[in-house]
């Protein structure tokens, strides 16, 4: 396998770890008092150090999913905590914000702070709200948003450093941390960068469903006459190609041998979710590509929970699928499925770098050999 060379031009990477959907508190650290004189302080100084009521402050600005809830606690001088409380935020997409925003803010006592990537929402209900608590504590909002901020408070960095690879992978969806840790199980060494903040992409923003033909989790569910219409209607179509033609042959005689065996429970098998698949699809999908999927989706399903995904034992058909064979995590959220592939992909050695965009391929006779990527910072380094 050809080596791929990662190669640091003097930046550093952010890392940031996934907080939970329940309280969280961020705390001033401890530091080393330094004295400016009045000639020496400028009005952003000024603005950072306030003047401020003490005590604790509550209130709530619009999310993306409803409202954003958090107290603020302030000595006369400074915001020295910022706790989050009740919201209705997704799982996995808003935990870099709860977790980056507030301590960002704390330590730069600025509310100039940039929105996370992917949580733009729920970041500036986290501004709006925390400037709320500014107010209500006789300090000027207005004022600190004007404080310019160094770094954006990003508490862990790490440095990649004249890295060789053999697997680089630009985004940490389900699909790219798929890769990525079944290229490190099978010994490659492997970076994944993705753009956010947090990994999971859209697959955070669905509901965790994976169809699949599964007898085990379907043989208890019954073959009703309805059921029965589909498979002959769908086996009645006329054929469009060769390919089709072959298929539906195939499923005529998996249909013919079910009928005569006497079973009532659910008919599936990979060949039948081919075949039903391309007439959903109004016979413009690639039949060769579509059997090659559902011929490997149980085994895709296994390989899933053997990587620490849970699923329900019972199978359903989900808003927009076919057929009995919707398989759920026990949330019902794509957050789960993340939450597992991100855990065994970094005890498996993968190393995951957050904030970072790939800006350019870079081709070498005539094959991708790495990329031109970019941190949070804006810092550029190659991937070779």
């Amino acid at each position: 396998m050809k080596k791929i060379a990662a190669i640091l031009l003097g930046m550093t990477l952010v890392l940031s770890g996934c907080g939970g959907n329940g309280q969280a508190t961020t705390t001033a650290p401890e530091s080393t008092e330094s004295t400016t004189t009045a000639a020496e302080t400028t009005k952003e100084e000024t603005a950072a150090q306030g003047t401020y009521k003490a005590g604790t402050y509550t209130a709530s600005a619009q999310g993306n999913n409803g409202p954003v809830e958090l107290s603020v606690t302030f000595d006369e001088e400074k915001i020295t905590e910022i706790t989050i409380g009740k919201h209705g935020e997704t799982t996995g997409i808003s935990d870099a914000a709860f977790e980056k925003i507030p301590a960002a803010i704390i330590e730069n006592q600025s509310l100039g702070v940039d929105t996370i990537s992917g949580a733009t929402y729920t970041s500036q209900a986290i501004l709006d709200a925390v400037a709320d608590c500014v107010t209500q504590a006789g300090g000027d909002a207005e004022a600190l948003r004007a404080v310019a901020v160094e770094g954006g408070g990003e508490a862990e960095k790490a440095v990649l450093a004249d890295s060789e690879v053999d697997v680089l992978v630009i985004g940490g969806g389900d699909a790219g941390l798929s890769a990525a840790l079944s290229a490190s199980q099978n010994g490659a060494s492997v970076i994944l960068v993705e753009k956010l903040s947090a990994l999971g992409g859209n697959t955070f923003r669905c509901g965790g469903a994976f169809n699949t033909c599964d007898p085990e989790r379907q043989k208890d569910i019954p073959m009703t006459e309805a059921l029965s219409s589909t498979v002959e209607k769908v086996l009645a179509h006329e054929d469009v190609s060769e390919e089709h033609a072959k298929l539906k042959e195939e499923v005529q005689k998996q249909w013919d041998e079910y009928k005569a065996s006497g079973n009532t429970m659910l008919f599936d098998t990979p060949e039948w979710h081919a075949l039903q698949s391309i007439d959903a699809g109004d016979y413009e999908g690639n039949v060769e590509l579509v059997r090659a999927f559902t011929s490997n989706t149980l085994d895709t399903l296994n390989w899933l929970s053997d990587n620490g995904v849970e699923w329900t034992d019972q199978v359903s058909t989900v808003v927009g699928a076919l057929w009995n064979r919707s398989h759920q995590t026990p949330n019902n959220s794509g957050a789960d499925i993340i939450a597992a592939l991100e855990t065994n992909a970094t005890k498996s050695g993968v190393d995951i770098y957050l904030d970072t965009k790939a800006e350019e391929l870079l081709v070498e006779d005539g094959r991708v050999a790495g990329a031109v990527l970019t941190n949070s910072a804006g810092t550029a380094f190659c991937v070779l």
